[in-house]
């Protein structure tokens, strides 16, 4: 069985799997992403954020997926790339 030209360029497509480089950042974004996260969760913010509070109700042990925070514009100017993140928090108290 030939495939068309069109079958041929349909399967190379499917075959295409974007991958998204992780871009390492600054030493100073990554300290502002830490500072930013750390501040979602201050004590002068958290109280009163009632959508974190909501989040963490969602999970039985009042965890919040990175990608929630990654939907703040503050973060998200930064980047919203989750290895990054992580890498900013293992330095986080």
């Amino acid at each position: 069985l030939e495939m068309t030209e069109a079958e041929k360029t349909q399967e190379e497509t499917t075959k295409t799997v974007e991958v998204k480089e992780s871009v390492s950042l600054s030493t100073e974004d990554l300290g502002k992403i830490k500072k930013q996260i750390e501040f979602y969760f201050s004590d002068s913010n958290y109280p009163k954020d009632k959508f974190l509070q909501e989040k963490a109700k969602e999970n039985e042990e009042g965890f919040i997926p990175l990608e929630v925070l990654t939907t703040f514009n503050r973060l998200k100017s930064i980047t919203t790339d989750l290895d990054q993140i992580r890498k900013a928090l293992g330095e986080s108290d």
